[in-house]
């Protein structure tokens, strides 16, 4: 995939325009569990993760990410290359901190059930 400086993120159609960073997260595979006598591993169901970082506007509202079930975010990079996130569920909403030119910035990240590149 070629470098991108440019990013656009939907949520089930609707543009959301105050993303500062976007992370497209692991993909867990196996899992460490201990056995009876050594340890081991089991397979995990494939759940890739996404996440964005968030700049709350002040007068501005914002959605209510953390109730958000079942939803596709799509991220559009610069070059069109479209990768949709499908069945997606906010698993946590984190602490809001504050950066050098005092914006708001707040981290939302969500599981989905499957990645797909249009």
């Amino acid at each position: 995939m070629a470098e991108v400086s440019i990013v656009h993120i939907e949520i089930d159609g609707e543009e959301e325009e105050d993303i500062k960073k976007v992370y497209e997260g692991k993909l867990t595979v196996r899992k460490p569990t201990n056995l009876m006598h050594r340890t081991g591993s089991i397979r995990t169901r494939r759940r890739p993760t996404v996440g964005f970082d968030l700049v709350i506007v002040e007068d501005k509202p914002t959605r209510d990410y953390a109730s958000m079930e079942d939803v596709t975010i799509t991220i559009i990079y610069e070059d069109d290359t479209r990768i949709q996130f499908l069945g997606c569920s906010c698993t946590e909403v984190g602490e809001t901190t504050y950066d050098e030119e005092n914006e708001a910035v707040q981290r939302i990240d969500f599981a989905a059930n499957e990645r797909q590149v249009a």
